[in-house]
């Protein structure tokens, strides 16, 4: 029943693109098979502990003995398993091309096993080699088995070997540009994976993974980023938040990932922004070498395709998306001056506050919860970093704490009944 279930669930999408079926149908599908595909989750856990079980007491065994053994005989062992899982890739695309778990399955396993026979042969030859050589030698073996088999689990895989590679390298060595290029290798099969199985659990793991990974690759290989900095996280989130309206998708903000990274990125520095001495600081003269063109080159086109996202949301009359580039644009326009702390600390204590209110009426017209309860979180904090900011007794705080807690569940319990439909 399971292995029909996920051919049934597999077909869907294509008789959905040829007519077949409408939307609706597909969903309902999709809804009622959905449990019947995975009935075998149970079993294949087992299966998985089992051999996980059965692999660990192999390797005690083949670690216990290594140093008796021969060279040729060690370079033996070292094969079995890179052969296993080149076996086990044809069998899942001849014998089980439906089985997702298969092919992932297989095609983790292969690329684990050349990282380790690689690993092995340098050290039953004494090679000498440096890390971050190793990590994009095994990222670029596995990369070709991502597509063959549609591994995402391998993706994920592939992606935090490459920022391994990128930490393991030398400063003066990283490429913020060829990180992008590394990582735009794997943007092809997040895509695809996106439009076949949109707001499914394995597109939102995947998309949740590859972003952060990423983010942080590039955040690695730019150390001259801290010159930047709130203008980097800005653009960034800024830009999720763009793409992920553009893209569209689920209401639930769980199957978000670009939206969830890029609200939550895009608080941070709005907030920052309401103090004072963040003016203060922020402006301070950043020095100019070789190595800060690079940095300025990425921050250049994230900033130039949120600022075209922003335009295009703008023309389409998306008021409150458009006035998130905001803080951003302010970010940009002070980099390198001195601005006027003051004034703009109050503007932007101003702007948090409408823009909470603004997506709490967005809420309500929406009837989306979500929505109003992250207005309301907006405002709350903004609220308490003022208690913290302003030199009151403990015990005003205490009590400007509590009473406005109280009338923060008690805007959210009545705003819970307006929207409840």
């Amino acid at each position: 029943m399971a292995k029909n279930a996920a051919w049934l669930l597999g077909e869907l999408p294509e008789l959905e693109r040829a007519g077949v079926i409408d939307a609706p149908t597909a969903a309902r599908l999709r809804a009622r098979y959905a449990d019947a595909a995975q009935g075998g989750g149970a079993l294949g856990l087992s299966a998985i502990l089992g051999a996980l079980l059965v692999g660990l007491g192999l390797i005690l065994l083949v670690a216990h003995n290594w140093d008796q053994w021969s060279r040729g005989l060690r370079l033996f062992i070292t094969a079995l398993p890179l052969a296993g899982g080149q076996a086990a890739c044809v069998y899942a695309l001849w014998r089980r091309p439906l089985s997702q778990a298969w092919r992932e399955g297989a095609a983790a396993f292969t690329a684990l096993a050349f990282a380790a026979a690689l690993a092995l042969v340098a050290q039953i030859f004494q090679f000498g080699g440096d890390l971050d050589r190793y990590l994009l030698s095994c990222a670029l073996v596995a990369l070709p088995l991502v597509y063959a088999l549609d591994a995402s689990l391998l993706a994920v895989l592939v992606g935090a070997a490459l920022l391994g590679w990128v930490g393991a390298q030398d400063g003066a060595a990283r490429a913020p540009l060829l990180v992008l290029l590394a990582y735009a290798t794997l943007l092809p099969h997040a895509i695809s994976v996106w439009r076949r199985d949109r707001g499914s659990l394995r597109s939102v793991l995947l998309i949740g993974w590859l972003v952060p990974l990423l983010f942080a690759a590039l955040t690695v290989a730019m150390p001259w980023v801290r010159h930047y900095g709130w203008l980097w996280i800005g653009a960034c989130a800024l830009l999720l938040i763009l793409l992920d309206d553009g893209l569209g998708g689920e209401r639930s903000l769980v199957r978000r990932p670009l939206r969830a990274y890029g609200e939550l990125g895009w608080a941070l520095v709005a907030l920052a922004t309401t103090f004072p001495e963040f003016w203060r600081e922020h402006w301070l003269a950043r020095y100019a070498d070789g190595a800060l063109l690079q940095a300025g080159v990425v921050l250049g086109l994230v900033l130039a395709a949120a600022g075209l996202l922003a335009l295009h949301a703008l023309w389409r009359r998306q008021w409150l998306l458009a006035a998130l580039a905001v803080p951003v644009a302010a970010l940009a326009l002070t980099q390198g001056h001195a601005p006027p702390a003051v004034p703009l600390a109050v503007f932007f204590n101003a702007y948090v506050l409408a823009i909470g209110v603004a997506v709490i009426q967005a809420g309500l017209h929406t009837r989306l919860l979500r929505l109003v309860s992250s207005g309301l979180t907006l405002i709350a904090v903004l609220v308490l970093l003022r208690f913290f900011g302003g030199e009151w007794s403990f015990v005003a705080r205490g009590v400007a704490f509590v009473a406005t807690g109280l009338g923060f569940l008690a805007a959210h319990a009545w705003l819970r009944r307006k929207v409840r439909p």
